[in-house]
């Protein structure tokens, strides 16, 4: 019995390891709740759901905590899914504005900012596994995926948590300025400042580095977080780091009272067994959805104000979440396919201006577009595929999924010299056949909606100015009184 019991701590320390760079690890909290370290031998693991692809997709939620204003706003999202057969881990961040359609919560638009969900759903029905069951619901018909597990953790936790692990080195790439920052226990502000350069941080000076958001973007905060969980990764991961049993305890205890999860305890253990297989052999990917249509994700834009009451949100370009879901479809369904981050060139082989507008929707789907240009002619018909050996079909038939064409091996002489030349695995060259059913890039009809905008905006300006004009000339015309009738 101590024999078995020796080797299943040694599980749960592997376990601790890995887990802490993805928060997975605060599952484990649960142990302390509903058994010691001691009788978890008698537990056995239970088997995790899946989806189709055999992944298992957890949300993760931040809150602030606390007594101020928004302590329960869900401020850091982000799915974990994972593969443990192909041993890949791949983290998906939402940002907080990102509008979401939920019904029966009180409100009045058809749905919330995705980090509001959770506290109006809480605060609706006076329930808070019933609101995190609502706002998994909110965030499946976001991505597109089922989420089968979430885990709500309250960021003092997270404060205590570092500061149990001797704090973390981190490096910050850009001097952070923040005068707004919120002072713990008043209703005012105080200067957050960091350098750029290393620095080791103790659990308040990570939360503050995390959650300032008043002088930075809402994306700058979301890779500042992600810069805090790897430092904690790189610290569990050191080596030189001994933690211990007490070690260990110590930091569940920290977090004791800052967690909320769907797992059971059977699955926590299973999680950790998982994690021991994984090891360090472990890949852990990250994606973030944005408003930069420049960048991997980047299908978001401004949604109108005046239809979402003055809020600021964020709203799937198109106002489809089709471009959104197709990328997670490729980085998290297809994370072994999306791993391998095949070379891409695209070539315009019509008199239709198509590489660029084909690199950018590329590169939105995470698709890894080295070069981008004309063919060798314009007068291609058929879209085709030339691929190197080394190259997954499977990943081939997903962008043909995208762009359908046919396939070969034979790369032409021509595009394996200059200018054609790179390092590209995969040749996609464009034919006309392409534009019997194109990609229709969702920023085309946000453009034509701006210009809407601004017209409407311009007519109302010029009819205001019609009548106010129109106005002035009525108050200063003289009025002019009739001539008496000579009887």
């Amino acid at each position: 019995m101590e024999k078995k019991s020796s080797l299943l701590l040694s599980y749960i320390k592997q376990g601790v390891k890995i887990f802490l760079a993805i928060f997975i690890f605060f599952f484990l909290l649960k142990l302390i709740f509903n058994v010691s370290v001691t009788n978890v031998v008698f537990f056995f693991g239970e088997k995790l759901d899946t989806d189709s692809y055999n992944h298992t997709n957890i949300l993760l939620m931040g809150i602030g905590g606390g007594v101020h204003d928004g302590a329960d706003l869900t401020d850091t999202m982000l799915i974990a899914s994972i593969d443990e057969e192909s041993k890949i881990t791949s983290l998906f961040s939402l940002p907080r504005d990102v509008f979401v359609k939920v019904k029966d919560i009180g409100n009045n638009f058809g749905g919330e900012k995705v980090n509001a969900v959770y506290v109006y759903s809480k605060a609706y029905y006076k329930d808070s596994e019933k609101a995190l069951d609502i706002t998994k619901t909110a965030v499946e018909e976001l991505m597109g995926i089922p989420i089968h597990y979430y885990a709500k953790i309250d960021f003092s936790g997270f404060e205590k948590m570092i500061d149990s692990i001797g704090g973390i080195d981190v490096y910050v790439d850009t001097t952070l300025d923040d005068p707004m920052y919120p002072k713990a226990g008043t209703t005012g502000y105080e200067l957050l400042h960091v350098d750029a350069g290393w620095h080791h941080m103790d659990g308040e000076l990570a939360l503050k580095y995390a959650r300032s958001r008043q002088s930075t973007s809402v994306f700058d905060r979301d890779k500042r977080q992600r810069l805090i969980i790897n430092a904690i990764k790189d610290k569990v991961l050191n080596k030189k780091e001994n933690f211990d049993e007490s070690k260990i305890e110590d930091i569940f205890l920290s977090l004791k009272n800052n967690i909320e999860t769907s797992l059971t305890t059977r699955e926590i253990i299973t999680l950790v067994k998982i994690a021991s297989e994984m090891g360090s052999t472990q890949v852990i990917k990250s994606y973030e959805f944005s408003d930069d249509p420049s960048l991997c994700g980047g299908w978001l834009v401004p949604g109108d104000k005046e239809l979402y009451g003055g809020a600021y949100v964020l709203i799937p370009a198109g106002n489809k979440y089709t471009h959104m879901q197709k990328t997670v479809d490729l980085v998290l369904n297809n994370a072994k396919l999306a791993h391998k981050d095949y070379r891409i060139q695209i070539l315009n082989g019509t008199v239709y201006p198509t590489a660029t507008k084909l690199k950018s929707l590329f590169t939105r789907y995470c698709l890894n577009v080295v070069r981008f240009g004309n063919a060798k002619t314009n007068t291609v018909k058929k879209t085709t595929y030339y691929i190197k050996d080394t190259v997954d079909k499977d990943f081939v038939s997903l962008l043909q999924e995208l762009i359908p064409g046919k396939t070969s091996n034979a790369i032409p002489i021509e595009y394996t010299e200059p200018p054609f030349q790179s390092n590209a695995d995969i040749l996609i060259e464009i034919g006309t056949d392409y534009f019997e059913n194109p990609i229709k890039d969702p920023y085309d009809e946000y453009a034509a909606l701006l210009y809407q905008r601004e017209q409407a905006a311009a007519q109302s300006e010029a009819q205001a100015n019609t009548n106010k004009t129109s106005q002035s000339d009525s108050i200063s015309k003289p009025t002019i009184s009739p001539k008496p009738i000579k009887k």
